[in-house]
C-alpha cells in the first residue's frame, strides 16, 4: 500500500468517526434525562433538537404547538403530531416512514 493512499484512507476514516461523534453529541443533547430502554440511532445528521431532516426535502422539521413535527413544501406533507411529550414526538418523527 502506498503511503498517500494510506493517508487518504486514515482522513477519510477520521471524517466519518467526526461525523458520528456529533450526531451522538446531537443524539444526547436531544435525550439528556431520558432514562428508558435504549433508543435506536437512525443514521443521519441530527438537527440541535435531535431531529433527522425531512426524507423528501431535506430540510428540518417545524414544531407544531401540541407536541409535534410538520414539514410540508413542493409536493410533500410531512407530519407526525399531538403527543403528550416531545420525546414521544421526537421518536415518531426520527421513525416515520419515507
Amino acid at each position: 500500500m502506498n503511503f498517500v493512499y494510506e493517508l487518504q484512507q486514515r482522513e477519510l476514516e477520521q471524517e466519518a468517526y467526526d461525523d458520528k461523534i456529533q450526531n451522538d453529541i446531537a443524539f444526547a443533547r436531544a435525550y439528556e434525562g431520558y432514562e428508558g430502554p435504549p433508543l435506536p440511532v437512525e443514521y443521519g445528521p441530527y438537527n440541535d433538537e435531535g431531529l433527522l431532516p425531512c426524507p423528501f426535502c431535506g430540510k428540518f422539521p417545524e414544531t407544531t404547538g401540541d407536541y409535534g413535527y410538520m414539514c410540508y413544501g413542493e409536493g410533500h406533507w410531512v407530519t407526525v403530531g399531538k403527543f403528550k411529550t416531545k420525546l414521544e414526538a421526537k421518536e415518531a418523527w426520527n421513525r416515520r416512514k419515507s
